[in-house]
């Protein structure tokens, strides 16, 4: 997972495995980071993935380095692509 700013351009904040079942798609508990609050927060994670590869979801998660500040951030993106939100 990454975070862009035009100031410091783009920095990972985090990352994990996604699994998927039955187009449900959700964080791994294990193997994941996150620097910019709670690993938990993967929890809030919420995306389903469609039959031509197109993904819609959700995640909250402190957007900003340092701050306490949680956002639900919507992501959109393929099975090609990379989520952005």
């Amino acid at each position: 997972m990454s975070r862009f700013n035009e100031n410091e351009g783009s920095r990972q904040i985090g990352n994990g495995y996604i699994e998927i079942n039955n187009g449900i798609m959700t964080v791994a508990k294990e193997g994941r980071t996150l620097n910019t609050g709670s690993i938990g927060l993967y929890d809030s994670f919420e995306a389903q993935i469609d039959k031509k590869g197109i993904i819609k979801g959700s995640i909250k998660i402190d957007v900003l380095n340092g701050k306490s500040r949680l956002e639900l951030v919507n992501l959109n993106g393929s099975i090609d692509i990379a989520l952005q939100g």
